[in-house]
């Protein structure tokens, strides 16, 4: 299946353009014949990993975590990783399976300095966020480069994910960014 890992002028396999395109079922078969499809990357370092979470297929993330588990720890070229892109997606079902399986791959930051709780915020999906506090509660509280908490970007996109936050006893409201703005700032934004 040398076919697998043929590429376009952007470096882009069938197996990332499966990914690209939503097509899951094709992306299946592909992982099944090599799962080291899954960790090819594209000139801006996406794998079929980074850009399967558009699908909308819990049997396709079961099927990625069980055959190449490696192919969530590579980032892009912003330091976007497989996982993150569960967050920002609000993919629960597939953040409790790499909970389950390698805990490790949700302490990664991009090259921002974001964690897997800012991506989950920014999906607006309280229960991912939620999954994330009670498996790391640590990272609710670690402010990205720009000293940005997760409480603070939920301030500025999310009442609900906000809500749990300060709802979780973790101290997310007595902390500043880089320019001394507070939670009350970002919520008033």
């Amino acid at each position: 299946p040398d076919v697998l890992f043929q590429c376009d002028s952007r470096k882009s396999t069938p197996a990332i353009l499966a990914a690209k395109g939503n097509h899951s079922e094709a992306l299946k078969l592909m992982i099944n014949a090599n799962p080291d499809v899954l960790v090819q990357c594209d000139l801006d370092g996406h794998t079929p990993a980074n850009l399967a979470f558009e699908c909308d297929d819990s049997e396709l993330f079961n099927l990625m975590i069980q055959k190449n588990l490696k192919a969530f720890v590579h980032a892009n070229k912003n330091g976007f990783t497989p996982v993150m892109n569960a967050a920002s997606n609000g993919k629960k079902e597939c953040l409790q399976l790499l909970f389950e399986t390698d805990q490790s791959l949700l302490l990664q930051k991009d090259n921002y300095g974001n964690t897997l709780a800012h991506y989950a915020v920014t999906s607006g999906c309280a229960d991912t966020l939620k999954l994330v506090i009670e498996k790391c509660p640590d990272l609710v509280l670690q402010p990205n480069r720009q000293g940005i908490t997760p409480a603070m970007r939920a301030a500025q996109r999310d009442t609900k994910c906000l809500k749990l936050l300060i709802d979780t006893e973790i101290k997310v409201l007595s902390q500043k960014d880089n320019n001394g703005n507070s939670l009350a700032i970002f919520a008033a934004k």
